[in-house]
C-alpha cells in the first residue's frame, strides 16, 4: 500500500490495488455565512466539482472518500447547500462519506450511507473531531486545516496550506493531517494558532517531530524548527 499526497493539490491518495483519493473539508456552502457578514460571491461548489474531477481524471481515480464537512452551515441545511450538493455528488467514480462536525444533517442530501470512520486495511480514516479508541498503523483526518505562515523581508505575510505528519505519544500510530480542500479556507496557522480537533487538544500527538510538507512536496522541516 502506497500513501502520497497529489502535487500542488490538497489532497492524498492511498494506493492499494484501487486509487482511493482523500479529499477533506470541502465546506461547501460556506458562501452563505460569508454572505450573512457582508461578503458577497457566487456559488464556488461547480469551481470545485470542475477541480476535484480533474484530479480525479488525471491521477486515475477509483474512489473518492470525503473526510468530513463537505457542507458548511450548522445545524441547518442552506438553501445553497440543499440545491449545490446533490448536484455536486453526482461524480464519476463511487465515493463514500464520512461525518464531520459541519455534516449535520447530511443524510437529508444524499442516499449513500454516512460513516464515522472508515477503515481501509489497517489504517483508519475520520473526521478529526471525535475521540478514537482503536490504533491503527495510521490515521488520517481533516478538520484542523493546517497551514503555515511566511513574512518575507519587507513585511509581507502570506499563509500557506500543508500537510502534517508525525505519529501519537508513546504509541505506535502515525498520524496525517489533511488540509481543507475548499479554496475559501486556507487554515490554522499552526505554529501561530490554537490547532483544533481531539488529537491536538488532547496532546496526543508528538508536536515537535510533527513533519511539515507544503502543496508542493516542500518539506519545511518538523515543528521543532517553526516555533
Amino acid at each position: 500500500m502506497n500513501i502520497y499526497t497529489v502535487e500542488d493539490e490538497p489532497c492524498l491518495v492511498i494506493d492499494n490495488e484501487k486509487k482511493i483519493l482523500v479529499v477533506a473539508d470541502l465546506h461547501l456552502g460556506i458562501e452563505y455565512e460569508l454572505y450573512t457578514k457582508g461578503v458577497r460571491l457566487g456559488s464556488v461548489t461547480r469551481k470545485i466539482k470542475e477541480s476535484l474531477e480533474k484530479i480525479v481524471e488525471k491521477n486515475e481515480i477509483d474512489e473518492i472518500i470525503f473526510l468530513g464537512d463537505l457542507k458548511h452551515n450548522i445545524p441547518l441545511i442552506s438553501f445553497r447547500e440543499e440545491r449545490d450538493v446533490p448536484h455536486f455528488l453526482d461524480l464519476p467514480v463511487d465515493f463514500r462519506i464520512i461525518k464531520g462536525n459541519h455534516d449535520g444533517n447530511i443524510e437529508t442530501l444524499t442516499s449513500k450511507k454516512i460513516h464515522n470512520k472508515i477503515f481501509i486495511d489497517n489504517i483508519l480514516l475520520t473526521h478529526g473531531h471525535l475521540k478514537i479508541t482503536e490504533r491503527p498503523e495510521c490515521i488520517i483526518i481533516g478538520h484542523s486545516h493546517p497551514a503555515v505562515t511566511f513574512r518575507d523581508d519587507i513585511g509581507k505575510v502570506t499563509k500557506e496550506k500543508c500537510f502534517l505528519f508525525g505519529s501519537l505519544k508513546n504509541e505506535k500510530s502515525k498520524i496525517i493531517v489533511v488540509p481543507a480542500f475548499s479554496p475559501l479556507i486556507i487554515g490554522i496557522s499552526i505554529d501561530k494558532e490554537r490547532i483544533p480537533g481531539y488529537f491536538f487538544k488532547n496532546d496526543r500527538i508528538d508536536m515537535k517531530n510533527l513533519k511539515i510538507y507544503l502543496l508542493d512536496h516542500t518539506y519545511l522541516g518538523k515543528f521543532k524548527d517553526l516555533v
